[in-house]
């Protein structure tokens, strides 16, 4: 296991998850929904590469907002890592780790 960083809380704004954790773009990270939110049409989306559109709902789904301690393993080499809920009025944590 490696050290532990505080979670981070996304919203319907990107997140960059590198940024927001102090872990190295192209580091292996694992990426945990904490939250139990309820919320019909919720998702959390990761996305890959530059900043993506505000209003952009492309990338992987990691579980819905009720998909408490669904994970993302993102690889090593990856590029920046991005994170938004698609309800902007929900707030989802996530718990990242370096791998």
């Amino acid at each position: 296991m490696s050290q532990t960083v505080p979670d981070i809380s996304v919203s319907g704004d990107w997140v960059n998850v590198n940024t927001a954790t102090g872990i190295a773009v192209g580091a292996a990270i694992l990426i945990t929904n904490k939250s139990g939110i309820t919320s019909a049409g919720a998702w959390v989306i990761l996305a890959e590469g530059a900043h993506p559109d505000a209003k952009s709902t492309s990338g992987t789904i990691i579980g819905d907002v009720n998909s408490q301690y669904a994970q993302a393993t993102v690889p090593s080499g990856s590029l920046a890592i991005w994170a938004k809920c698609t309800v902007p009025t929900r707030s989802v944590s996530l718990s990242v780790q370096a791998l």
